[in-house]
């Protein structure tokens, strides 16, 4: 297996290991505080930013990347919205726990598009455009 397959598959599972701890952390943590139709709509909302972004790229790297850093972009907004609803409890550590989590899991989907955006490019070593 060459270099860009393996990243290829590194980025897939940094993706799904992402979505499987949202949910996990969504439902025994309270991501966006305590649940509620508003915070399942949040999540909802990322996740859906998500798979619109697969499907449109087909599954091809180069869209894939661009469909994690926007989902990246996507949890990040959650904390907004999230605090916008007044899902918290009023304190400055609530909104923190709430903004720094969200962000957390935002780089997680940006360190997979970085991956995916590194597995699109041809290294001169395997014949792409860089190597004539």
């Amino acid at each position: 297996m060459n270099r860009r397959a393996t990243r290829y598959l590194l980025a897939w599972g940094l993706c799904l290991a992402t979505v499987a701890l949202i949910y996990v952390a969504e439902g025994a943590l309270g991501l966006n505080g305590p649940p509620s139709r508003l915070t399942k709509r949040i999540e909802l909302a990322v996740f859906a930013a998500g798979l619109v972004g697969i499907l449109l790229s087909r599954f091809r790297a180069k869209g894939l990347a661009a469909a994690m850093f926007a989902t990246g972009a996507a949890q990040a907004g959650a904390s907004i919205a999230a605090i916008a609803g007044g899902l918290h409890d009023g304190s400055a550590g609530a909104i923190l726990d709430i903004v720094g989590v969200n962000l957390f899991f935002g780089l997680l989907f940006a360190a997979s598009g970085q991956l995916f955006r590194t597995a699109a490019k041809p290294r001169p070593e395997e014949g792409g455009p860089a190597a004539a």
